[in-house]
C-alpha cells in the first residue's frame, strides 16, 4: 500500500534554498527533499492545528516516523529553473549619504509550466509504506492546512491520495529502487534517518560526548548533560522540529538525524521562452503606434515613475528615441522630430508619447508612442532600438522593451486593454489639460475657446466642453502632475480637467493642448470600442 502526497504550486512557482548553501548560489531544492517535507509537515501543525510549544503529539511523531521508514519517489512536472534579482536593506545607513545600504540578491526559483491538467502540472510524492487510519487521518488534515512549501512565496495547495494516477510515471526514484536511464541524471537530496536507526546514532553519539568529557577528567555537570540532551534530541521527530536558527548556533554542518541520498532525476525540462512582441506583418499598413513595458532593475527594484511624471517620462522618451548611436548611426524623422526643415511642424501629425498605468493606477508601467499618420521606416528603427530610459543618478534606470506594434485596429484585435484606443462620443481627461496661451474670461482665447481651437487642429468639432470644478480636479490630483518642460514652459500651468461631447463617435487616441505630445492633455473614451 502506498502513501501519495499532491502539490500544486499555485504560482507556477517552487522556491527553496537547499541545506548547506546559500541564496545567491542560485540554486534550487527540487524536488522538494523528503527532510523539507517532513518539517512542512510539523510546521504546520504548530502553526494550524494549535499544537502547545514542545515535543510534537505521539500522533504526529508516529505518522512522521512511519513516513521516514522509506524513502519517497517523486513524479516532477515539467519546469525550468529561473530567477529575479533584487535589493535587500541590510539595516545599516550609509555614512556618506544617510540612506540604507543595499546588496543584491538573487531569487531562484523551479518555474513549473502552465498546463491544462491539473494533475501533470503538480508534484506528486510517493512512499511504500502503510498507514493507520488515525495517521492518514492527520496527514490529510495537516495537508489541507498547509499553504505554502519551502519559501513563503510558494503557495501550494497539497492534497492526499492513494497512488500516482495514469498515465503519470515516477520519475525522481532513490538510486537503489530504479535504474539510470540516458537522458537522466544523479542528484543528491537530505532525507531523515529510519527511527531506528536515529536512536541507534542518537545513543551512540550521546553517549560519546559524555564519554569524551569524562576522558578528560571532567565529570559532566547537569548543566552539561541539559545542553547534549538538546544537541541530540531524544527521538527523530524532535530533532527535525529543531529550528535552523537552533541547528546553525550548535554548528551542525548536517541536520542531526538525517543522510544525503541519491536519486535519478528524469523529469522533463521546459525550454526557457521569451517574451515577443505582437507585431502585425502587414507590410501595407504604416504602424501608428507602439507599445512599450517598463521595468527598472535599480536601488528601487521594480518602482516605476508615479503617473504624475507622465510629461517627464514622455520628455525622456523623446531625448532617447533622438539620441544617436555612434557606433551605429540612424538617419532622424520629423515624425520623432515634431521638425521640419523650416522649423517646428505646424500640425499634430507626428509622434505622441502617452504614459500608461495598465498594472497600477498610480504608476506608469507602459507608454504608447502614437502617431496619426503612422511611423515610417527611420522611425520604427529608432523605436526598435530603445532599451532604457534614464533622467539622473537619484532615479532609477528604466528599461523598455515593446510589447505590440501595430495601427489602431490590429492592437485592438489582439486582445491588448488599452482604453485610449477605443472610441465613444464622449471624453474625459486622464492628464491635465494646460492651456497652451493666457486664458482669457471669454472668446477665443478663454479655456473653452482654446480647447475648440485645439479640437479644430485635428479636424475634430466637439458638441459641447465641460471644465471640471476645482473640486473634482483636486480629488483626482492634477495639482500634483508635471505640468512644466524643461525647456519651453507653458505662460501659465495651471491644470484643467475636461469632459469633451461629440456629435459622433470619435476613435481615440486624443490628447490636446500644452505638452499633449509628451502625455498631458490624454483624454480617454467614456465607453470603449463598441
Amino acid at each position: 500500500m502506498s502513501v501519495c502526497l499532491r502539490f500544486r504550486f499555485l504560482a507556477n512557482r517552487y522556491q527553496a534554498t537547499p541545506w548547506g548553501h546559500h541564496v545567491n548560489e542560485g540554486l534550487v531544492e527540487w524536488p522538494p527533499s523528503p527532510f523539507r517535507l517532513m518539517r512542512a509537515l510539523f510546521a504546520t501543525g504548530y502553526a494550524k492545528l494549535g499544537w502547545e510549544a514542545g515535543p510534537p503529539p505521539p500522533l504526529a511523531e508516529r505518522l512522521v516516523e512511519r513516513l521516514c521508514e522509506a524513502l519517497p519517489s517523486y513524479h516532477v512536472p515539467v519546469s525550468a529553473q529561473a530567477h529575479s534579482r533584487h535589493y535587500m536593506p541590510l539595516g545599516t545607513l550609509s555614512k556618506d549619504t544617510g540612506m540604507p545600504i543595499t546588496t543584491k540578491v538573487f531569487d531562484t526559483f523551479a518555474f513549473v509550466e502552465n498546463v491544462a491538467d491539473e494533475d501533470h502540472k503538480a508534484l506528486w510524492v510517493v512512499w511504500q509504506v502503510s498507514l493507520q487510519p488515525e495517521e492518514r487521518a492527520l496527514l490529510e488534515e495537516l495537508a489541507s492546512r498547509m499553504s505554502y512549501l519551502g519559501r513563503a512565496e510558494s503557495w501550494v495547495e497539497a492534497s492526499v491520495h492513494a497512488g500516482l494516477p495514469e498515465p503519470l510515471a515516477l520519475n525522481a526514484v532513490p538510486v537503489a529502487q530504479g535504474a539510470r536511464s540516458e537522458s537522466g541524471e544523479v542528484i543528491e537530496v537530505l532525507a531523515p534517518l529510519p527511527s531506528a536507526q536515529y536512536l541507534a546514532w542518537r545513543n551512540g553519539a550521546f553517549e560519546g560526548a559524555i564519554l569524551a568529557l569524562e576522558a578528560e577528567g571532567k565529570k559532566p555537570s547537569a548543566k552539561q548533560r541539559k545542553e547534549l540532551a538538546e544537541r541530540f534530541p531524544a527521538t527523530l521527530s524532535q530533532a527535525l522540529c529543531n529550528t535552523t536558527s537552533t541547528l546553525q548556533k550548535q554548528a551542525w554542518t548536517r541536520p542531526p538525524g538525517t543522510q544525503n541520498v541519491t536519486y535519478f532525476y528524469d523529469a522533463p525540462r521546459a525550454e526557457p521562452q521569451r517574451a515577443h512582441a505582437v507585431v502585425q506583418r502587414d507590410a501595407q499598413v504604416r504602424p501608428t503606434c507602439v507599445l512599450f513595458s517598463l521595468t527598472s532593475d535599480t536601488i528601487h527594484g521594480t518602482a516605476r515613475p508615479p503617473i504624475t511624471r507622465a510629461l517627464r517620462i514622455g520628455e525622456l522618451f523623446h531625448t532617447a528615441a533622438l539620441s544617436s548611436d555612434k557606433e551605429n548611426p540612424l538617419p532622424v524623422s520629423e515624425l520623432l522630430t515634431g521638425k521640419s526643415g523650416e522649423g517646428p511642424r505646424g500640425d499634430h501629425d507626428h509622434v505622441h508619447y502617452m504614459g500608461l498605468a495598465l498594472e497600477s493606477p498610480k504608476q506608469i508601467d507602459h507608454l504608447l508612442a502614437w502617431c496619426p499618420t503612422g511611423f515610417d521606416a527611420a522611425s520604427i528603427r529608432r523605436l526598435d532600438n530603445l532599451r532604457r530610459i534614464w533622467e539622473s543618478k537619484e532615479d532609477p534606470t528604466l528599461f523598455v522593451s515593446i510589447v505590440a506594434k501595430g495601427d489602431v485596429a490590429f492592437l485592438k484585435q489582439a486582445g491588448l486593454r488599452l482604453p485610449l484606443l477605443g472610441s465613444s462620443r464622449t471624453f474625459h481627461s486622464a492628464t491635465p489639460f494646460i492651456c497652451p496661451r493666457h486664458a482669457k474670461k471669454s472668446g477665443k482665447n478663454s479655456v473653452e475657446g482654446q480647447v475648440r481651437a485645439e479640437l479644430e487642429q485635428r479636424n475634430l468639432s466637439p458638441k459641447s466642453i465641460e471644465i471640471w470644478s476645482r473640486d473634482r480636479t483636486d480629488r483626482l490630483r492634477f495639482y500634483a502632475f508635471d505640468r512644466t518642460r524643461r525647456r519651453r514652459p507653458p505662460p501659465v500651468a495651471h491644470p484643467f480637467g475636461l469632459t469633451i461631447t461629440f456629435a459622433e463617435d470619435v476613435q481615440g487616441p486624443l490628447a490636446i493642448g500644452y505638452g499633449s505630445h509628451f502625455g498631458l492633455g490624454v483624454l480617454v473614451p467614456a465607453i470603449e470600442a463598441r
